[in-house]
């Protein structure tokens, strides 16, 4: 059957929340912090490749999906989108169908809250046959995520997201209960209203992750690694994960860490504490972090 994939919101959400804070906030990002969202990132799209539900093997999203998760975003969304706004990339019909095993979210100067959205996410799946069914049944077969999109926020900041490489981020079956995932490189960039580029990171694999698990209760990600580039400073951190595991109330890990060295000397260790949570050391600079991307899910 046609399996249809919807991206979770809050993802695509809280990738940009500093571009719905106040004006100054923008300004004041600190890059350690940035550095160890790309890893926020990294878990998170691992499970947006299983939808709503973080089944890897067939994406779907529950028509309750919105009304099961959103309570779980509250902060989130109490930042994100006030009352008094419409939500039109929500509303809209955004997505396309399986199309050739292809499922695009098309964004055409939509909303969420005073975030305009332009671009599009698309997913491409990958197995045995072109035939209209987006699924990921089989070992060796693949769904690539390929985000080109940009936020303009209240302020005039402009957040963008694009593909570095050829294929984007990407989960594939190697196994009944086994995965990798590799990324070829997902740039980010935030530029304040006068076009300053505030924020400017870069993260690819150089060794595939490793993930056992099909669904959230289940999974682990171990081994591989995962290098974040800051292009402003031109430090780079090469981190591994260590028992990253996860559980069914979490889109993201809530325990292990990841850690390895920078190339300015630091050490750097990112300790997952809670759903979302994390204490990050880097040198000698340690601080509590929430990363924008996780948030709590009763999905299994």
């Amino acid at each position: 059957m046609t399996s249809m994939i919807r991206t979770h919101l809050g993802l695509i959400l809280a990738s940009s929340l500093f571009l719905f804070s106040c004006g100054s906030a923008s300004d004041t990002i600190n890059s350690t912090d940035e550095m160890s969202q790309q890893v926020g990132d990294t878990m998170s799209a691992i499970d947006s490749s299983g939808g709503s539900s973080g089944a890897l093997a067939f994406m779907k999203m529950s028509p309750e999906f919105w009304q099961k998760h959103f309570p779980g975003q509250k902060s989130l969304i109490d930042r994100l989108i006030p009352a008094a706004y419409a939500d039109s990339c929500r509303a809209a019909g955004t997505f396309g169908s399986c199309t050739e095993n292809v499922v695009t979210r098309t964004f055409d100067n939509c909303s969420i809250g005073t975030g305009i959205f332009s671009g599009t996410v698309t997913f491409d799946f990958h197995d045995a046959a072109i035939d209209d069914t987006c699924k990921m049944a089989s070992s060796g077969d693949s769904v690539s995520r390929d985000p080109e999109f940009t936020i303009t926020g209240l302020h005039g900041g402009i957040f963008s997201v694009t593909k570095t490489g050829t294929v984007g981020q990407k989960v594939t079956k190697t196994g009944d209960s086994s995965y990798e995932f590799s990324n070829d490189g997902i740039q980010r960039i935030f530029k304040n209203a006068k076009g300053t580029t505030v924020t400017d990171f870069t993260a690819k694999t150089t060794e595939n992750l490793g993930i056992t698990g099909t669904v959230r209760k289940s999974r682990v990600v171990d081994g591989g690694t995962l290098e974040v580039t800051n292009n402003l400073t031109s430090v780079t951190c090469s981190i591994t994960p260590n028992s990253v595991t996860y559980d069914s109330t979490c889109n993201c890990a809530v325990s292990g860490s990841w850690a390895g060295t920078c190339t300015d000397a630091d050490a750097v260790d990112v300790e997952i504490t809670a759903c979302g949570k994390a204490t990050i050391t880097k040198g000698s600079n340690v601080r509590n972090l929430t990363f924008d991307r996780c948030y709590s899910t009763s999905a299994s």
